[in-house]
């Protein structure tokens, strides 16, 4: 799998809306042995998540974890 530019353009990204196409993007993550993450948007919220098993070889750190559990204040 090729680097992507950061920011990433938009039309490189993958519309991962519905179950379908969720599970598309994450069997693509996993044969690329890439982390899969994803945007979701849920109300007034988002939310990013990222699905490691895609990618085992890819460690979390815990800061990670904390920073999920905190609720942001903004």
């Amino acid at each position: 799998m090729q680097s992507l530019p950061t920011p990433c353009p938009a039309d490189l990204i993958p519309d991962a809306t519905g179950v379908d196409a969720f599970s598309t993007v994450c069997k693509q993550a996993e044969l690329q042995h890439a982390v899969c993450i994803a945007i979701e948007h849920q109300g007034p919220q988002w939310t990013v998540k990222a699905d490691a098993l895609t990618a085992p070889q890819h460690r979390i750190e815990t800061a990670v974890y904390d920073a999920y559990a905190r609720p942001s204040s903004a």
